[in-house]
């Protein structure tokens, strides 16, 4: 381990090179999910109703996966009916998210969605509170997957007081089912950070180090510390590590 850091501090005073200069461009890294119980296999655990006259349930007839999924029957268009989580502690404005889930419709007049909205003190979305809403299932439709785009939560608007991860009969009525939702955190990773945990110290210089030497097939093979991607771990990875080592995510 002392000649493996040697080497580094030498390569580094030698190349005199930025750490980014030798790497491709890295793929983004997916948390898991944000919300809680997102398969209603706990029933509705961890989700809430707001006010409203849409009713939701917990539904064993024909979820996507598992044994349950969750129902929902709006009878009133217009009316607010949203099954909800309140986020408003927990997602962070500055941070890249992602949504998705599954959908199933039938008879319905308007639209169903998967959101996450700001909202007011009495659970609706204010003009400026929109933030990513995907699905918009009308009529009756078997299940459907919906996924939205990566995107960058703004800051709340002064007319909103949480944020909710949410589903809603937008302006529609009818009966709706949803699966397997999610909401996940998107973190393109630190140059460095070989174990994802958003800075680079001497945990992700240890990692490389023990990997040191190794290729494809090698018993001490690691692919996250190769990381210039060229199949094999050498002195420019530990570099590139290195020349990042008190790096933190923003």
């Amino acid at each position: 381990m002392k000649r493996v850091v040697s080497e580094i501090l030498l390569a580094l005073i030698l190349t005199g090179t930025p750490a980014s200069a030798s790497i491709r461009a890295f793929a983004s890294s997916i948390d898991e999910s944000i919300a809680q119980n997102p398969g209603f296999e706990y029933g509705l655990s961890s989700w809430y109703v707001s006010t409203g006259t849409a009713a939701y349930s917990a539904d064993n007839i024909d979820p996507k996966n598992g044994t349950c999924c969750a129902k929902g029957v709006e009878l009133n268009r217009g009316s607010l009916g949203r099954l909800y989580q309140d986020l408003t502690d927990i997602v962070q404005p500055g941070e890249k998210y992602k949504i998705g889930g599954w959908i199933k419709t039938q008879d319905v007049v308007g639209y169903v969605v998967i959101a996450l909205n700001y909202v007011n003190n009495e659970g609706w979305t204010p003009v400026d509170g929109y933030v990513k809403e995907i699905g918009y299932a009308t009529d009756t439709t078997n299940w459907t997957y919906y996924e939205s785009n990566v995107f960058t939560l703004p800051p709340m608007p002064s007319d909103a007081s949480a944020i909710w991860f949410l589903f809603d009969f937008n302006d529609g009525e009818g009966s709706a089912w949803w699966d397997d939702v999610s909401l996940v955190n998107i973190y393109v990773p630190i140059l460095g950070d070989l174990n994802l945990d958003r800075k680079v110290d001497i945990k992700d210089i240890t990692t490389a180090a023990l990997a040191f030497g190794s290729f494809p097939g090698h018993p001490r093979w690691n692919p996250v510390a190769d990381v210039n991607h060229d199949d094999r771990i050498d002195i420019r990875d530990l570099v590139l590590v290195a020349g990042q080592l008190g790096e933190t995510y923003p």
